[in-house]
């Protein structure tokens, strides 16, 4: 009886490993399509402020690039910030979880 419930405990610990490793593959496909469709929009911001810039436009063309370079480094900050609590909370609750079966 104890052998069947520890093969079925490792056979869920198992199950739950997977997941959450197809959940971080994922979490890294749609981090790195973001970083794609960010440097996209950067470039066009650019250029549509070189564009401005080139034809005489120059605060126009000075606001495009810039706010879409501030933008994107903005967001790439905010993201960064909102990271480090996550991490410390998963890693607590992992020494936690150890701790229990310990």
């Amino acid at each position: 009886m104890a052998e069947e419930q520890a093969a079925h405990r490792h056979l869920l610990q198992n199950s739950i490993l997977s997941a959450q490793i197809d959940d971080a593959k994922r979490d890294r496909t749609e981090r790195r399509i973001g970083q794609f469709l960010a440097f996209g929009i950067a470039i066009m911001a650019f250029s549509a402020g070189t564009y401005a810039i080139a034809i005489g436009a120059e605060w126009p063309g000075a606001l495009l690039g810039g706010t879409g370079v501030t933008g994107l480094v903005m967001a790439f900050l905010n993201q960064r910030r909102n990271e480090r609590p996550n991490a410390q909370e998963t890693s607590a609750s992992q020494e936690s979880d150890n701790s229990k079966h310990a």
